[in-house]
């Protein structure tokens, strides 16, 4: 099933900062470039697709470092059941997990969800350091009806939640894949330096690599439908001859556009629906894109390498340099669900300064918490259950031999074996890929027409690296219904 650690949380009652994205530093910033992609200049775009605008993607299918075998888009394929949550019929293409979208000054975006099968993920499931901050914030400055806070409120509060300016966004559950780009909040690719669109001979769009999430309930279980979904029930899962859009993400698969829509019965909320064609258009024509098992092992890493997790201490450390570290001391250190947790000691000796007033006269913090439960009282929560794990612990993956990196990692990575010799690309059964037809993907971009293409590339300003970011220009006002 889909890889991932989206667990289920408990219900219980300055200067410009650092963005966080997604992925790992190393695969993001300048002189991050990718094999035979050599007009996208600055690493992954990562962020959030907005409802509002179209976009048009190629989910990358994932593959086995082990055996190299390419993940078909659906698993556990005869054992459908419309009662069963549809996560458990994606592959490891697919990565399951909590984020964040438009968090602090920055405007970051970032899975919140802890390291599968790390302990503090087997201890607090969904109910990490930050979906904790955040539900207490949000459960204080508008408690559920009939519920009294369990916290006391600062002004400051009211303005991280605000609906337009707030710096603390909802947590939301989302599906992560990498794809290729083609349109993205409703913009074609550009050229990092002429800002004009890329586009083949004849007008067609050229892709950028991306590590994109697609979140909101309602987008979501749009999305999983259309991943899951069988025509025929009664028959085995099977997205190229069993699914009324094709495969997605396979390797003989097309295009995913991802249209604006809306829901009149909940006031016109806005989401994303899936399709294989452009809406202008008035036929069903599927907009095929095949990639060759090559063009996998270049393009798509597994997530253990790729996706940047925070264990429960630097999670305090961001909340700490955003919101405060009087604010996690008492909204995260005095919750009975962290009452064992060792605060950093950095976090700890600021004491709950500003929330002093609300831990019964308490005033210095010990790095395991000393205030059990604030002076305004209310319901303990529960201890949080996961209702389903949707990924095991995973070992360090094997990379395979002689494929190409972004450039020179900015943090160190554990070493990696290499596969054992001989174990070519394997093309599983059934993919409907014609494998003697591969290099269409690279003849297609051979064609690319370039307003300019620099000898040498100047130093670009800040203004143009911000820009060279897909989250910075994002704003977060058009999300439709928060999670609930």
């Amino acid at each position: 099933m889909a890889y991932g650690n989206y667990r289920p949380q408990s219900r219980q009652g300055g200067n410009r900062k650092t963005k966080i994205t997604y992925v790992k530093p190393q695969f993001v910033g300048k002189g991050v470039t990718f094999p035979g992609i050599d007009w996208q200049q600055y690493g992954y775009l990562t962020g959030a697709l907005w409802p509002s605008r179209e976009h048009i993607i190629r989910i990358i299918p994932g593959y086995d470092p082990e055996t190299r075998e390419i993940f078909r888009q659906n698993v556990n394929v005869d054992n459908f059941s419309e009662d069963e949550n549809y996560t458990e019929y994606l592959s490891d293409t697919f990565y399951i997990a909590d984020t964040v979208q438009g968090f602090g000054e920055a405007k970051s975006h970032f899975i919140t969800s802890y390291e599968p099968g790390s302990p503090e993920e087997e201890k607090y499931g969904g109910d990490t350091v930050m979906a904790t901050f955040i539900r207490n914030v949000f459960w204080t400055v508008k408690p559920l009806k009939s519920k009294k806070p369990r916290f006391g409120t600062i002004p400051e509060m009211f303005r991280w939640t605000a609906p337009r300016d707030g710096t603390l966004p909802k947590n939301k559950r989302s599906i992560i894949v990498q794809a290729l780009l083609f349109k993205l909040q409703g913009e074609p690719m550009t050229d990092w330096e002429t800002k004009e669109p890329l586009l083949t001979e004849d007008g067609q769009l050229v892709p950028k690599l991306g590590v994109i999430a697609i979140d909101g309930p309602s987008s979501v279980n749009a999305v999983l439908k259309a991943l899951v979904d069988p025509m025929d029930p009664s028959q085995p899962l099977d997205a190229i001859k069993n699914n009324k859009y094709g495969g997605f993400a396979e390797l003989d698969g097309r295009k995913m556009y991802l249209n604006p829509a809306v829901m009149p019965e909940r006031n016109n909320a806005k989401y994303l629906n899936p399709s294989v064609h452009d809406p202008s258009t008035k036929s069903w024509t599927p907009d095929p894109f095949p990639l060759t098992a090559e063009d996998v092992y270049a393009w798509w890493k597994p997530w253990s390498e790729l996706i940047l997790w925070m264990n429960p201490a630097k999670q305090a450390e961001v909340l700490a340099n955003e919101f405060g570290a009087d604010a996690v001391n008492y909204l995260v250190g005095t919750d009975p669900i962290y009452a064992d947790f060792e605060m950093p000691a950095e976090i700890a000796k600021a004491g709950y300064g500003r929330f002093s007033k609300y831990t019964d006269g308490v005033t210095e913090v010990k790095q395991s918490g000393t205030v059990t439960v604030p002076a305004n009282g209310g319901m303990a929560p529960a201890k949080n259950k996961a209702e389903t794990t949707l990924a095991a612990a995973f070992t360090p993956a094997k990379r395979p031999a002689g494929l190409g990196r972004p450039a020179a990692p900015s943090m160190p990575s554990a070493p990696r074996a290499t596969p054992s010799a001989g174990k070519g690309a394997t093309i599983p059964k059934g993919s409907g890929i014609d494998q003697s037809a591969g290099g269409a993907f690279a003849t297609t971009l051979g064609q690319i027409r370039r307003a300019a293409k620099p000898v040498e590339q100047p130093e670009p300003s800040e203004e143009e690296d911000l820009a060279n970011s897909l989250s910075e220009n994002d704003n977060f006002e058009d999300y439709e219904d928060d999670q609930q």
